[in-house]
């Protein structure tokens, strides 16, 4: 992938953030329109690309490891660890599907472990079997093995950052804010923590996830599929000439799931913008360092 695509992606990205650091209040309030059908399916589906790309190369690392390595003990752990990954996948996929903010709001007896977790690993069988699949059609070689394992890596670690930013800010949600009458005194700019978080979830008996705006994590995995789309290539050979496409189908994506969650109540502007953030950050090093520079020497020689 050209950097040039990449630095348009973050273009965007900062000019989102800029914007909503103005106007983000004004943004909400102008966008709010609460809970529908529509809204809820696609905040209870929006982390689905990333869940079922990890599924996906889950697969592909359990079903090609024995025919590119030897050693027991390494086949082992990458087949442990492939499905311990789609197994948490799954049921964070299913608590979404079934969340208060997503399917759960119309049918809330759904948002059971019994429930959400087998249709958790039922969204993401299907993905590991097109990693299987696509291990009986061609043979992977150890640099593609390699890679498949950084993007895996890669999107973990971004996911990972989205989330543990989130209790370091405590900015409390618009819909709450909204909802409860504390608009606008208690909104609160992404750079200014929250300090009051547990007075306020005494007195209005609500659930700290209400005080995790900041970032996006939907945006930050509608992001990675600016990465996942395009990667694809890496294994159907058919797909290099379309990378450029793919990318943009992914930032399409990336800004209308952003563009849910903000109508839903759920983020501010400067929330999904940062969230892309994050994710077009993990895609520049992971396009400079590792698709590029990395395996271009290595490739060469085979």
């Amino acid at each position: 992938m050209k950097r040039r695509h990449i630095f348009i992606a973050i273009g965007v990205s900062l000019i989102l953030l800029i914007l909503g650091s103005f106007f983000d209040l004004q943004i909400s309030q102008g966008l709010y329109v609460g809970d529908n059908f529509f809204v809820l399916l696609l905040t209870g589906i929006g982390q689905y690309p990333l869940y079922g790309a990890l599924g996906f190369l889950s697969g592909v690392v359990m079903f090609s490891v024995s025919k590119l390595y030897k050693s027991v003990p390494f086949r082992i752990l990458a087949i442990s660890c492939g499905v311990i990954l789609t197994c948490l996948c799954g049921f964070l996929q299913g608590k979404q599907l079934y969340d208060y903010d997503a399917l759960g709001a119309l049918a809330p007896n759904l948002y059971k472990i019994y429930i959400y977790v087998p249709t958790g690993l039922v969204l993401m069988l299907p993905m590991v079997y097109l990693g299987y699949l696509l291990n009986q059609k061609i043979q992977l070689n150890q640099a593609q093995f390699v890679k498949t394992v950084i993007l895996i890596v890669g999107i973990c670690l971004a996911f990972t950052l989205s989330k543990s930013i989130k209790p370091f800010i405590d900015r409390p949600r618009y819909a709450y804010i909204h909802t409860f009458m504390h608009e606008p005194e208690l909104f609160t700019n992404w750079w200014k923590p929250f300090k009051n978080v547990d007075h306020f979830i005494s007195i209005d008996g609500v659930d700290k996830d209400l005080f995790r705006s900041f970032p996006s994590g939907h945006a930050t995995c509608g992001a990675m599929t600016m990465l996942m789309l395009p990667m694809l290539s890496l294994y159907i050979p058919k797909l290099e000439n379309k990378k450029v496409l793919l990318f943009y189908v992914g930032l399409t994506y990336a800004l209308l799931i952003s563009f849910v969650r903000i109508i839903q109540g759920s983020h501010y502007l400067t929330d999904v913008a940062f969230g892309m953030l994050i994710s077009v950050v993990f895609i520049y090093l992971t396009n400079e360092f590792v698709i590029r520079d990395a395996f271009v020497r290595k490739e060469a020689n085979n």
